[in-house]
């Protein structure tokens, strides 16, 4: 017998050392089970998995390159298409491209931004990395029109496809998404007449309106569900509605429903959402004046923008509690002449959008004589908008939150002070935006998501700590903070973005992390109290009038690690006397309009005070700028 057991004993950790059986905390129900994953994970060299019930990493291996575009065993484009153009998620965040651009940015990587010299690639395989960082994005247009097109291959790090990205590809046939994509943009494949195959994961978050409108799967008629009316579904994913009839209950399994997907739907009386959906996209129900029973399950963590605006439920007052309009556990509405303490009802998960756009669906929004508002422990989100020009004094969020969506409490002008717990992970653009009463504040550590105009016009805003976990400062985040003094900044930030912090005229000095490479255009304009400032040896680029207006900037140390300096950098910063290069060499003007380039003696360079008379000399030229080769 004791033989026996030491067999098994041998067994068993031979088992554990070739990784198909191994020791798990989880729920495996045994000391020893078999790993399971269904995803592949990976790098630049190598991939693995992840066990779902223990965590460990197990089959890692170098990729297979068998001469095939992707490795045999992860998918990973070994041979990925040649003579696309990418913009940095720095670059692509300071380009004007709202109406197409997701309500977030990933915190790092890379976006397709250009077909370059791939015109006539057929079948597109979209690299996993680039510059050593992923692609993470396709930017909007890049793809319209392209008529070479035929199949598109997505690897696991892309999370964001723009408006339009693929619209009009006339001989786009298939596509196969990966799990790690969230957002596909408005009209993204519209008007691909060739396109039948279309794989989407449950992992998107959102789909925008028109995405697949006039692909040739949207024009099958076999595509439609056909119960008392038309449905189209892609996967677990809910995409259009017409001519529906009475009452409707979308498919068990479905996970999303997307933008504009049951509007003007006149005829519809009631519908049954089912548990495991978590997103209900914007104005998905809006018009559908007939509509006056609605279910929607506690799995569902976002509400978007006038979702229920002119159905019969949303127009009933007898729906209305207490001035407050809730669907299931989800809170809708509030009237705007609320006045004074609202509680919202214990067992509420989300608060719908609100925000500035008028209609319904409002959640708090325009609530002017609204004081304070507590939150139950069940609430999960906040969605876009919530509290958007409220007279908000105070509000506590619990730590059941896990996300505070854009313009969450936008424009409170009243509100003092808020207390952001832990469990928040995500926060959204312009989330406290011209907040004129809040005075400090500390984003956690918890929070992963970039500033993106996080505090713009916050005119009462002294102090600031930034969490750990902040991947960049975006732009305009603290723009108009005239009362900033005091900031922290505890991240490894790789960027600050244009027009950061300009207009911090109360701002005298700020400790840039040794971790950006970049600092955005006008990033400290008009931050007249600023007298110096430490640039970092990790940054390459200084952006055009950067410190335009600084007038109490008196030195400047330039890096040997820059090697570009954008024009007007110094523009009337009429207190700087020293600037110390040091690398005075390889120097020179560059202008493109005209185009001249004329080399800067290092000489003229290696005197604090001449470089410092000739910074601001150029700085009173447009368009030359300074680039060291």
């Amino acid at each position: 017998m004791k033989k026996l057991l030491a067999m098994l004993l041998c067994l068993a950790m031979t088992l554990v050392c070739t990784g198909i059986l191994a020791a798990c905390d989880g729920s495996g129900g045994g000391l020893f089970h078999q790993h399971s994953a269904d995803i592949w994970e990976y790098d630049e060299t190598e991939h693995w998995q992840v066990c779902a019930d223990c965590g460990e990493i197990f089959n890692r291996g170098a990729h297979i390159d068998d001469g095939s575009a992707l490795c045999s065993t992860c998918t990973y484009p070994v041979h990925p298409t040649e003579g696309l153009e990418f913009m940095s998620i720095f670059e692509h965040s300071n380009e004007d491209s709202s109406f197409f651009s997701p309500p977030y940015l990933p915190p790092k990587g890379y976006y397709v931004d250009g077909i370059g010299s791939a015109t006539n690639v057929t079948d597109l395989v979209i690299p996993a990395f680039y510059n050593g960082l992923p692609v993470v994005g396709i930017s909007n247009e890049v793809f319209d029109n392209n008529a070479a097109l035929r199949s598109i291959f997505f690897p696991n790090t892309i999370e964001v496809i723009e408006g339009y990205a693929f619209s009009r590809c006339s001989s786009l046939e298939s596509i196969t998404m990966s799990d790690s994509i969230k957002y596909i943009g408005d009209r993204a494949f519209r008007y691909c007449a060739a396109l039948e195959r279309i794989t989407l994961p449950d992992n998107i978050e959102y789909i925008g309106k028109g995405a697949f409108e006039y692909t040739a799967y949207y024009n099958n008629p076999n595509n439609w569900e056909q119960p008392n009316g038309e449905v189209l579904y892609i996967g677990n994913h809910l995409i259009e509605a017409r001519g529906i009839t009475g009452e409707y209950a979308v498919r068990k399994g479905t996970v999303t429903i997307s933008e504009s997907a049951f509007a003007s739907e006149h005829y519809l009386t009631g519908i049954t959402i089912p548990d495991g959906v978590k997103a209900i996209g914007d104005r998905a129900f809006e018009y559908c004046r007939a509509l006056a029973d609605i279910s929607i399950p506690d799995s569902v963590t976002s509400i978007g923008y006038d979702v229920f605006y002119d159905t019969a439920y949303y127009k009933d007052e007898n729906n209305y509690k207490d001035g407050a309009l809730y669907i299931g556990n989800h809170l809708i509405d509030v009237d705007n002449d609320f006045a004074g303490a609202f509680t919202v009802r214990d067992g509420t998960v989300t608060i719908a959008a609100g925000g500035s756009y008028g209609g319904g669906n409002n959640a708090f929004a325009r609530c002017r004589s609204l004081t304070s508002v507590t939150l139950p422990d069940s609430i999960k989100s906040i969605g876009p908008g919530a509290f958007y020009g409220c007279s908000l004094k105070e509000i506590n969020i619990p730590d059941s939150v896990k996300s505070i969506a854009p313009e969450a409490f936008y424009s409170c002008s009243a509100l003092k002070e808020i207390n952001i717990p832990d469990s928040v992970t995500q926060i959204g653009m312009n989330v406290f935006g011209d907040c004129d009463a809040l005075v400090s504040i500390t984003i956690p550590d918890s929070v992963t998501s970039p500033l993106l105009g996080t505090f713009y016009g916050c005119g009462s805003l002294k102090t600031v700590v930034i969490g750990s976990n902040v991947p960049y400062i975006g732009n305009q985040s603290f723009a108009l903070c005239n009362s900033l003094s005091n900031i922290t900044i505890k991240s490894d930030i790789v960027f600050i973005g244009n027009s950061a912090f300009s207009n911090c005229s109360s701002l005298q000095s700020i400790t840039i992390p040794d971790s950006v490479e970049a600092i955005g255009s006008q990033a400290f304009k008009n931050c007249t109290s600023l007298t110096s400032i430490t640039i970092p040896a990790s940054v390459t680029e200084i952006g055009d009038e950067v410190f335009k207006g600084c007038t109490s900037l008196t030195s400047i140390t330039i890096p040997d690690s820059v090697t570009e300096i954008g024009y007007r950098v110094f523009y009337n910063c009429t207190s700087l006397t020293s600037a110390i290069f040091e690398n005075p060499n390889g120097w020179s003007y560059e202008s493109n309009i005209p185009s001249i380039k004329i080399p800067i003696p290092a000489e003229t360079l290696s005197d604090p005070a001449t470089a410092a008379e000739l910074l601001l000399d150029l700085s009173r030229l447009y368009y030359i700028s300074l680039i060291r080769s």
